[in-house]
């Protein structure tokens, strides 16, 4: 079977499964949950064979769908569901819907720097790109831990569409405390923000990485620290919301470009798969496809 993950070559490589876990993302963060429900949010596997009454108050199944819907690009696409709707029924719809649309896009919810609310289209082409450009930092790795959000861009290529393309296992685990709910095995990758990363107080078994996004660049003492506690290694990834990943480094120091960019002028990078180009008084060429600090101000891509 294809994998294509593009505008006009369907199938994609996301299955039902997947789009289940990106709902149950959006429900995990939704309140009120239903009354009774217990501590813990069921899991992907178990939501399966649950409706999206079960763990959801009947209120929050509207605001769930309206933001799956806006997520999706598909709006009027796919019949609103009531409680008694069964999750793997409404994520196989979610995926037909998504799979027939004419302009496959992720509509990414974020803020600017003035707390403005921010929306931006990433086409589902260039996420597969991305994935596919970043899929050496899995290298090895036998299971992904996943403690962002899959409705944000970074949790939504690193955390299931690489592990899908790779077809690596994926689970969503909480990050507090100290991932208790999902312990860590050999082999594993764990993906997470600087906010879990400066928490961190785990101690791994051995062989485990650590996958990081950060903006403005993390610190360059975690990656000294990250070893001294017992993990294998930290890579990070960097980019703005405009651009997707754009740059990794796996130690202190500038950052290389991943192979979808490439240079371009002396404060410019260029997405070789879209031709955005990028632009900013912040970005530093250290070498052809080296960069350093690199910040989100006086970004922009025309």
């Amino acid at each position: 079977m294809s994998t294509a993950f593009a505008n006009h070559d369907p199938p994609p490589v996301l299955t039902p499964f997947d789009f289940l876990r990106l709902a149950r993302s959006v429900a995990k963060a939704a309140r009120p949950f239903k009354p009774g429900a217990g501590a813990l949010f069921p899991s992907a596997l178990e939501m399966e064979g649950l409706t999206l009454g079960d763990p959801l108050a009947d209120r929050s199944v509207g605001p769930l769908h309206d933001f799956l819907l806006s997520l999706l690009g598909v709006a009027g696409q796919v019949a609103t569901p009531t409680p008694r709707t069964g999750w793997r029924d409404y994520a196989t719809a979610l995926r037909s819907a998504f799979v027939a649309a004419p302009e496959r896009a992720l509509y990414f919810r974020g803020l600017e720097a003035d707390g403005t609310p921010r929306v931006t289209a990433h086409g589902a082409r260039a996420l597969l790109n991305e994935a596919r450009a970043a899929a050496f930092l899995f290298s090895g790795r036998k299971r992904v831990i996943v403690t962002v959000p899959l409705t944000h861009s970074f949790g939504f290529v690193f955390g299931l569409l690489a592990p899908r393309l790779l077809k690596i296992p994926a689970l969503d685990a909480n990050p507090f405390p100290r991932l208790a709910d999902c312990p860590l095995e050999k082999g594993d990758l764990l993906v997470l923000f600087p906010q879990l990363l400066k928490k961190l107080a785990v101690v791994p078994p051995p062989d485990v990485s650590l996958l990081c996004s950060a903006s403005p660049p993390l610190d360059d003492r975690f990656f000294q620290t990250a070893r001294h506690v017992g993990f294998l290694s930290l890579a990070e990834v960097y980019g703005v919301s405009v651009t997707g990943a754009l740059g990794y480094r796996k130690s202190a120091g500038p950052y290389e470009l991943f192979p979808h960019f490439q240079r371009d002028g002396e404060r410019g990078a260029l997405r070789i798969d879209t031709g955005a180009r990028l632009v900013s008084r912040r970005l530093v060429w250290r070498k052809e496809r080296h960069f350093s600090h690199f910040g989100a101000g006086g970004a922009g891509a025309p």
